[in-house]
Formats: structure tokens, C-alpha cells, sequence
């Protein structure tokens, strides 16, 4: 469908096999390789330390659970390149109070970039109030969250990421869940949540990994993203036969 495939050179050497041929990954910016000729982004530097062929990215820049749900389902649905045979899926799952709807093209279009496409007219939007262009898109993003509150955009997602979860396992899908930031305490017991948590890989985040590693815009610096799927992903895969580490002799 619209998963972004990007042909880029092998940077690393294997020191794994990923137990499936492929990868597909959604998230937000956290997940998302902001070039078409480098890896910037933890999902191309696991394919190279797993020997894996080929990343279908689904991920959006400013995405939340919405569009990761939606996307996922529709590229699984429609891509004939991917099966359960072949892919291992790795959901990074944003702020679950971010709010996605799909537009058409046109209108998204003009309101940001790098934005997942369902067919020649349909797009994610990802909603955001403090946008500073003059766009009905921002009209309809001040309303939305005037007259939405947080909580209810929480329960919203983790019913994504429950549902995201019972998709993947009837499918026979292979798929491990993380989070861009470690999941915050939410003081009131809202309807869902522990059993959305529960549904997260307890690995460190790769927020909470990159700590004071950051751009100026506050996104985990490239070396971060390396450092986090040598050290924290890479190990959890092959500790759970998910990846069969090489022999070092």
C-alpha cells in the first residue's frame, strides 16, 4: 500500500537473524528515518544488526494511536509483499493523547509532510493546535481540543492498541509492542489503560534511553537511535528467540 520501503546501504554488520525476513514498523518521529539515503532511525539500524531484508515504514511524523492502528491494519490488508510467514512487526506507540483522522490528500497536503497515504486520495492527518499555519485543519485541531478532553483521547488509544493486539495474534502475526516515552502514571484508573500497558514490551523506552541525547527539537540524536537497537532492542529479540544471535566464533 503506502508503507515508505527505502533502499539503503548496510551500514552494520549482522550479528543476528531476524526470525522473519522482513520488518514492518509504525510510531510517530521516534520510529520514523527522515532520509531517503541514510539511516537516522533505530528501525534501519535493527535491520542491519538482525540481517533483515527488507522495512516496510508505516510511521508518521507527529502520529498517534490512531493512525498507527489504521495504517497498520490497512497495509497488513492490502500489501502482498507481506504475510506472517515473511514479516515480524514492531509497533512503537506515541503519546496516547494524540489525535490522527484520515483526510483527504489535498487538505493534508497542505498541512504537513512525510504523511501516509491509504489510496490516490485518502492521507493521515494528525491533528495539532499549536500549528502555526493558517489552515482549516488547525480550525477543526483548536475545536477538537477544546471540546475533547485528554482522558478521552487515552482511553481512544488504548482501545487501538488492545484491538491492534487481537488483530496481529488472529492474523498469526509476529509483533512486539514498545513506546516511544515510558508509560505514565495516570493517578485516576481509566477504563483500558492497565491492560494497554500491560500489552507494552517492559523494555526502556527509547525516550528514556536517549535521556539528554537530543536535538534541538528534542528527538533522540541518530547516535541514540543506534545505541538503543544494539543495546536495548536487539537483546530483548534474540533473549526471546525473536532473533538467533550469530556464532562469535
Amino acid at each position: 500500500m503506502a508503507a515508505r520501503t527505502r533502499n539503503l546501504k548496510r551500514k552494520f554488520p549482522a550479528v543476528a537473524q531476524l526470525s522473519k525476513k522482513n520488518i514492518l514498523v509504525n510510531g510517530c518521529s521516534f520510529t520514523f528515518n527522515n532520509s531517503d539515503i541514510a539511516a537516522t532511525a533505530w528501525p534501519y539500524y535493527i535491520k542491519d544488526y538482525t540481517n533483515a531484508d527488507d522495512v516496510y515504514d508505516c510511521s508518521q511524523p507527529g502520529a498517534g494511536s490512531n493512525h498507527i492502528f489504521s495504517s497498520t491494519i490497512c497495509e497488513l490488508e492490502s500489501n502482498n509483499k507481506i504475510n506472517p510467514d515473511n514479516t515480524f512487526i514492531i509497533i512503537m506507540w506515541s503519546s496516547l493523547s494524540r489525535v490522527d483522522l484520515i483526510a483527504n490528500t489535498e487538505l493534508v497536503n497542505n498541512w504537513h509532510t512525510n504523511y501516509y497515504t491509504y489510496n490516490s486520495h485518502l492521507a493521515t492527518a494528525s491533528l495539532s493546535a499549536l500549528s502555526k499555519k493558517h489552515h482549516v485543519l488547525k480550525d477543526l485541531s483548536q475545536l477538537y481540543f477544546r471540546a475533547i478532553d485528554t482522558e478521552s483521547q487515552i482511553i481512544e488509544s488504548c482501545s487501538r492498541i488492545i484491538a491492534l493486539s487481537s488483530y496481529l495474534e488472529k492474523r498469526n502475526y509476529s509483533y512486539l509492542f514498545t513506546s516511544w516515552k515510558d508509560p505514565v502514571e495516570i493517578d485516576d484508573k481509566l477504563p483500558l489503560y492497565e491492560h494497554a500497558r500491560e500489552l507494552i514490551t517492559p523494555i526502556t523506552s527509547l525516550g528514556k534511553y536517549a535521556g539528554a541525547r537530543v536535538e534541538l527539537d528534542d528527538h533522540p540524536t541518530q547516535q541514540a537511535h543506534q545505541d538503543w537497537a544494539k543495546n536495548i532492542l536487539l537483546p530483548y529479540l534474540i533473549d526471546n528467540n525473536l532473533a538467533f544471535a550469530f556464532n562469535s566464533n
